[in-house]
């Protein structure tokens, strides 16, 4: 079954459906995809997590202020969206983005969502967010200054995977190595003890996949958080 392709929201059914991928038999076992969730969500949703997951991902959700001055910014550094994917989940999202509007009573949050992969364990859109987010007011405006006499708007220079500045970079990274080292502390064993859950766990000969109980979502985490880490250090 193709991941994403056995069941959907209806939005006028306010109703999660899920359709036959096949023609099944009387009696005959049916399947579904989970699509490409991630260790985490399956276990929410399901209440199982896979040893070997290739959507496995760290989520990493980062709040910035957002005035007036910062919203065309924010909203511009932001990545092209990808073509729509069964398969692939979104590694970037709006999770609450005010508008101009909002903005007339004074500062608000600017949330953002994303994810972490092995294949892509620094995002161009987190390191551009977290660098926008170290900026004073004063370092703003000197760096408007620069890209504009550069002819390159900001939100450009801050994508650029070349640092924009040495202590900007620094300040940036440092601060994506706290976000991932408190993830790493939150949990309550070593990678080492999940490794060993796992190795003495036997997988369920009748089941349709291989699954094992929350050591292997948080020894999967656990892989992905600590890569993000080297890779921030």
């Amino acid at each position: 079954v193709a991941p994403g392709s056995s069941h959907g929201y209806d939005e006028a059914r306010q109703q999660l459906v899920v359709v036959a991928a096949a023609p099944y038999g009387a009696g005959e076992q049916a399947f579904i995809s989970y699509g490409g969730a991630s260790n985490g969500s399956l276990l929410l949703g399901g209440g199982f997590a896979l040893r070997r997951n290739r959507f496995d991902a760290v989520e990493v959700t980062l709040t910035a202020k957002c005035d007036a001055r910062r919203w065309l910014l924010l909203m511009m550094l932001a990545p092209e969206a990808p073509p729509p994917s069964q398969e692939e989940p979104p590694n970037f999202e709006y999770l609450q983005a005010p508008d101009q509007e909002q903005l007339r009573d004074g500062p608000k949050p600017f949330v953002t969502r994303h994810l972490l992969t092995a294949a892509n364990p620094l995002p161009p859109a987190l390191l551009a967010y977290v660098r926008a987010e170290r900026l004073s007011d004063v370092e703003l405006e000197a760096y408007e200054k620069k890209a504009k006499a550069a002819g390159t708007p900001l939100w450009e220079a801050l994508r650029s995977p070349a640092p924009l500045d040495a202590a900007l970079d620094l300040a940036a990274l440092a601060a994506l190595r706290r976000v991932l080292a408190d993830k790493l502390d939150a949990y309550p064993t070593t990678a080492e003890q999940d490794e060993a859950f796992l190795d003495k766990a036997e997988p369920d000969a009748g089941a349709a996949h291989e699954t094992a109980p929350l050591p292997a979502e948080a020894a999967a985490a656990r892989r992905e958080a600590t890569r993000e880490e080297d890779e921030a250090t």
